[in-house]
């Protein structure tokens, strides 16, 4: 599983153009790492776009090394790619354009599934690029394979998990649960039972009100799973709190 973009990062992320296949959203990126190193190629897109499109794959770049997130420089135009991106695959596995210069010369290429880095030859500018003509060029690749420059320069994948609670709604249950729309619920049962449950089961919690309108939860005690870990289980709680209009606050996070 990999880790929900800070709020920094989601920011940067968000003034990054966006293109489409239709089935994923791409955000063609140049990222910084802690490293300092500078990467010009990266698809920073969410995990579970990825995984319905392209199947299960390690993240080559971890979202966590990232410190800044920027639109690519050597990019194809982000309406141009759409432009490709509606017009489907050329082949199984690839798609093939033309891209028109400025000053009027085209080149062709020919890319996978993923079209928004073409591997320009050195001194072209990608935003001298005016147009593209899908599946343009066969005649040109008749008789010969693309050369270096006429195909999908190398870039990576950066995967991050989008934030849960987006569009979560709560409602109030019976015998006093608060139920999640995404499968969890909470409740509080007479003075310290606070209950949580997911498909994982069920966790029962010592919480206290501590007489300025907040309840003291001991979130030390929530078990760290593999497949939830205890943050994530303490910002459900969070939310199911707000949602109720309830101050949570954390103790014994270091017992």
């Amino acid at each position: 599983m990999h880790s929900v973009l800070t709020a920094a990062q989601a920011a940067q992320l968000a003034q990054v153009p966006k293109s489409s296949s239709g089935y994923m959203e791409y955000s063609p990126c140049r990222v910084t790492l802690r490293s300092g190193e500078v990467l010009d190629r990266v698809y920073v897109v969410d995990e579970s776009q990825f995984s319905r499109s392209w199947g299960t794959a390690a993240s080559r770049v971890s979202i966590e090394d990232v410190v800044r997130i920027e639109d690519s420089p050597v990019r194809l135009p982000a309406d141009l790619a759409n432009k490709l991106y509606e017009a489907g695959e050329s082949g199984m596995g690839y798609t093939m354009f033309s891209a028109r210069m400025r000053d009027g010369e085209q080149l062709p290429f020919v890319v996978g599934n993923a079209v928004d880095f073409p591997n320009w030859r050195p001194g072209l500018d990608p935003r001298d690029v005016v147009d593209v003509v899908p599946h343009a060029g066969r005649a040109e690749f008749r008789d010969r394979q693309p050369r270096i420059h006429e195909k999908s320069a190398p870039y990576e994948w950066c995967l991050y998990r989008a934030h849960e609670a987006q569009g979560e709604t709560f409602k109030r249950r019976w015998l006093g649960w608060t139920v999640s729309s995404l499968g969890y619920r909470v409740r509080i049962m007479g003075r310290n039972d606070l209950q949580y449950e997911d498909e994982f089961g069920r966790q029962r919690l010592f919480a206290d009100p501590d007489g300025n309108g907040g309840i003291v939860v001991e979130t030390a005690r929530i078990r760290d799973r593999p497949e939830r870990t205890r943050d994530d289980v303490v910002d459900r709680l969070r939310r199911a709190f707000t949602s109720r209009g309830w101050t949570m606050v954390e103790s014994g996070r270091d017992g």
